[in-house]
This record gives structure tokens, C-alpha cells and sequence, in this order.
């Protein structure tokens, strides 16, 4: 085995070492994630009422402050804006956006007030990806250790502004506008809200999920950053990602205003939900296959290199046969054991994103249900009992449903699910500030879905 890939393998060991074997039971795993999801809703929940208000508020104000879509898209960005710096976390971070910030506000307010007389109404999401993308590249002349030229930081600013920023309007316009139109066809919004909605919104968790865990081991395995630091940032990242997708098909369930309907509709988002993860688990029950496979790529190499460390010997000294057996059965020993240790990070970072995304899942249908009561009430005519109803039953549907995905994956598939998380203590600073991040996503999310029901 070569240095490099030996330094390589032995850093991503770090951070499969720091995935425990406290093992729980299914029934307090259960408990801990009903209890994780409403901790996580109750500060949304306030949080999404009081932006609510104020931007009511502001808007009762008349001009320039009466464009209901500029007030509220405003909200979005800056709660965003919070949320990131909580996730970053770094003062440097900090440093550089409070430098930028002005010139966000100067280009977001001279646009809109020169352009729009204060009226852009959804012109003010271009607005806002415009200047947050030209505030983010101007972090170049602050920022010392960049080595990319200021054409390729430009560019690659205006990626981030757009998959931030733009991408995210598109996708919630996308579901919310054809769900208002299908508002009053049950069947159509039955079979658009328990089976399109949740299998896209199911690809999309991949894909963003996918790139979020090959970010963070790229950066353990370069040593750039902390395992420690690995492990709590990946869970954030996760469920900001998970809430991310998930709130918006979340809510749009909420549009089936009917008991029978809603069950309905909750079953089959689960039947679909279980279709699609049958994929996730067809490529676990795949996992040792590939990792069996590299084992013996690593092994061939293994005696390649004890063959050119002994090639000085003379082929008839027998001291040279025996140091390359004993170097290779050392060497076979340790891919064994590296071996186990690469498919336990493997599997343990599968499991942390099964967690978070149940605790998200089910802290997505309680902020749901005030984002549906409080923009949704007049298109739906349901009210606070018909919305709490609906609620109970999507909550009790996706808790069978987790139930039993949680119990499969871990008694057949070997994905530690029940013995991944470290069991913390829910009110520790750590998880207060991922609490708080979370509601400030939530109600950055409610602002959008709000700008999109007055269309």
C-alpha cells in the first residue's frame, strides 16, 4: 500500500472512529426523534409567526413599503443570510460578510426604488440574486488565501448566488403555483401532492445530500478539517438540506382539505416514499459488494509494492521469500482491518443522513401546518381543527413509516441508525444553535411559499 493512499484511508478512518457503538432501542430511537422534531419546530414556530406579523406590519405602512412579494422575499434572504453565518461559524466568515453587506443593501434598495419605484414584486428575487451575488464577490478583496483568478471567483459566486437564491424560488413556484390550481380537484391534487411531489422531491434529497457528504470527507480526508467539526457540520448541513426540500411537498399536502383525502394522500406519499428508498437500499445491500471488490484492488497493490521493497534480494536468499510472506500477511491484515473500518464510515455516515432526515421529515409537518393555516386558510377554507386533524395524520403516517424503515435498515442492511447518534443533551448550546438555524431556514421558507400564494 503507498503512502498516499494509506494517509488517505487512515483520515477517513478518524472519522469513522467517531461514530459510536452506543446501541438504543427502537422504541427510544422512536421517542428520541419525536422529541428532536419538536424541539427542532418549536422555535420555527414562533419564529414563522412573529416574520408573519412584522412583514404585515410593514406592509400596512403603504408605499414604499406596500409590495407584499419585495417585503417578503426580503425577509427570505436576510433569515438566510442569519442561518448561513450560524453555519459557518467562523469570525473571519463574519468579518468578510459585514464588510459586504452594504452593498447589498445599497444595490437591493437603488434597484428597486429607481427601477420599480419600490414595486418589483417578484422582480425582487432577481433583484436580490443580483446583489447578493455582486456582495459575495467583493468577499475577493478580503479574502487573502484565495488562489482562483477574479474571473473564476466571479463565476463561481454566481453559481452559489443562483443555486442559493434563484433556483430555490423556481423550485417552490414550481410546486406551490400547480398546486393552487389543482386546489379544488381533490383527485388531481391527491395523486400530484402522494405521488409527483414526494418522488421529486426525493431525487432532489439525493442529489443535494450526496454532494453535501463527499464535501465534508473530501475536506477530513485533505486534513483541511476537523473529524469532530466534520460530524457536527454534516448533520447541520444535512437537515438544513432535508428541511430545504422537504417543508415545501410538506406543506402542499396540506391542500388535501378533506380527512379522507388526506389520508389518502399520506399513504401514498408513504407508499412512494418507501418505492424510492428501496433504491437508497438496493445500493446498501450493494455496498460490501464494492467494498469486497476494492478490498482486492488494494490487495494486488499490496503485494506489488512487497514485491519492488524485496526485488534488491537474490531470488535464491530465503530470507527474501520470507520477508515478502511476512510483509504481505502484515499488509493483508491491515486492509482487513481498514477495510472494515472504510465500510463502517460508510454506513455511518448513510445512517446520520437516515437520522436527520427523519427528524426533519416530521419537524417539517408541524411548521407545515401554521404555514398552511396561516396563507393557505382562505384557498383551502380549512380551518385550525381541520388543519391540526390533518396534521395528526400525516405525523402518525410518517412515524409507522420511520418505524419500520428504521428497523429494516438496521437488523438486514447493517446501517447503524440505532446506534449512530450520540445522545446528547437536546438543550446543550451546540443543539440550541442548530435549533435556531433550523427555525431561521423554516421561517425563511415561509416567506417564500407566502410570496408565491399571492400570485
Amino acid at each position: 500500500m503507498n503512502k498516499t493512499e494509506k494517509r488517505s484511508r487512515s483520515k477517513s478512518s478518524r472519522l469513522a472512529s467517531l461514530l459510536p457503538d452506543n446501541r438504543v432501542s427502537l422504541a427510544y430511537n422512536t421517542f428520541r426523534t419525536n422529541f428532536e422534531s419538536v424541539v427542532t419546530a418549536l422555535p420555527a414556530l414562533l419564529l414563522i409567526t412573529l416574520c408573519k406579523l412584522l412583514v404585515d406590519f410593514i406592509v400596512s405602512r403603504g408605499h414604499p413599503f406596500d409590495d407584499r412579494h419585495g417585503a417578503s422575499c426580503s425577509f427570505c434572504l436576510a433569515l438566510v443570510e442569519i442561518a448561513v453565518l450560524i453555519l459557518h461559524g467562523k469570525k473571519e466568515f463574519f468579518r468578510k460578510r459585514l464588510l459586504c453587506t452594504p452593498i447589498l443593501l445599497i444595490l437591493a434598495v437603488g434597484i428597486s426604488g429607481w427601477g420599480f419605484n419600490f414595486r418589483p414584486g417578484l422582480y425582487q428575487s432577481l433583484i436580490l440574486t443580483f446583489s447578493w451575488w455582486v456582495s459575495v464577490s467583493c468577499h475577493y478583496f478580503f479574502d487573502g488565501e484565495s488562489t482562483d483568478s477574479p474571473l473564476k471567483f466571479l463565476l463561481n459566486s454566481l453559481k452559489i448566488a443562483i443555486s442559493c437564491h434563484l433556483l430555490v424560488v423556481i423550485y417552490i413556484g414550481m410546486l406551490i403555483i400547480p398546486a393552487r390550481r389543482l386546489a379544488d380537484n381533490e383527485l388531481m391534487m391527491l395523486v400530484f401532492t402522494g405521488i409527483l411531489v414526494p418522488l421529486s422531491a426525493f431525487m432532489v434529497r439525493i442529489v443535494t445530500s450526496k454532494i453535501c457528504f463527499e464535501y465534508v470527507d473530501y475536506k477530513v480526508t485533505q486534513g483541511s478539517l476537523d473529524p469532530n467539526s466534520a460530524m457536527s457540520m454534516l448533520s447541520k448541513i444535512n437537515r438544513m438540506v432535508s428541511l430545504l426540500v422537504i417543508i415545501v411537498p410538506t406543506v402542499m399536502m396540506y391542500f388535501n382539505s378533506t380527512p379522507p383525502y388526506a389520508v389518502a394522500s399520506a399513504a401514498l406519499a408513504i407508499v412512494t416514499e418507501i418505492m424510492a428508498k428501496s433504491w437508497m437500499v438496493f445500493r446498501v445491500k450493494n455496498l460490501k459488494k464494492i467494498m469486497n471488490a476494492l478490498k482486492k484492488r488494494r490487495r494486488a497493490t499490496t503485494v506489488a509494492v512487497a514485491n519492488e521493497s524485496t526485488d534488491t534480494f537474490d531470488d535464491s536468499d530465503s530470507d527474501a521469500g520470507t520477508m515478502k510472506d511476512n510483509q504481505s500477511e502484515n499488509d493483508e491484515e491491515e486492509n482487513s482491518e481498514e477495510d472494515k473500518a472504510e465500510i463502517k464510515h460508510v454506513l455511518g455516515l448513510l445512517a446520520l443522513r437516515f437520522y436527520t432526515d427523519i427528524v426533519a421529515e416530521k419537524a417539517s409537518i408541524i411548521c407545515a401546518a401554521l404555514i398552511a393555516l396561516l396563507y393557505f386558510r382562505d384557498l383551502t377554507e380549512t380551518g385550525a381543527s381541520g388543519v391540526a386533524t390533518i396534521g395528526l395524520i400525516f405525523f402518525a403516517f410518517e412515524c409507522v413509516c420511520d418505524f419500520s424503515f428504521v428497523y429494516i435498515m438496521d437488523t438486514y442492511f447493517s446501517v447503524p441508525i440505532l446506534s449512530v447518534i450520540k445522545y446528547e443533551n437536546v438543550l446543550s448550546p451546540e443543539n440550541v444553535g442548530a435549533s435556531i438555524m433550523m427555525a431561521l431556514f423554516f421561517a425563511a421558507m415561509a416567506q417564500c411559499i407566502g410570496m408565491m400564494t399571492i400570485l
